[in-house]
């Protein structure tokens, strides 16, 4: 590499250092439940809600399994909404 940049520019280098740029990114997959007291219309406020308790759950599941503090959810994608009724 060092006589490349060498060849490349045309001066004499003392010193050559690269630096390696990469991600370590890893998926994990979490849910969340909500449950309501009473029979009421959800609200996006609820959908939000559940969202970020499932992103908390699975921060708190990687740092369990890989025990590294130094990863920190960049995204999220939610694979499916599901709701269920209970009779009166």
């Amino acid at each position: 590499m060092k006589k490349a940049l060498e060849g490349r520019n045309g001066v004499k280098l003392a010193e050559a250092s690269i630096a390696v740029a990469g991600r370590d990114l890893r998926t994990v997959a979490s849910k969340a439940e909500r449950e309501f007291r009473r029979q009421k219309t959800v609200t996006t406020a609820d959908v939000k809600m559940a969202e970020i308790e499932a992103v908390n759950t699975a921060t708190m599941k990687l740092r369990r399994e890989g025990g590294d503090a130094d990863h920190f959810p960049v995204g999220f994608a939610v694979t499916g909404y599901h709701g269920q009724t209970t009779p009166r």
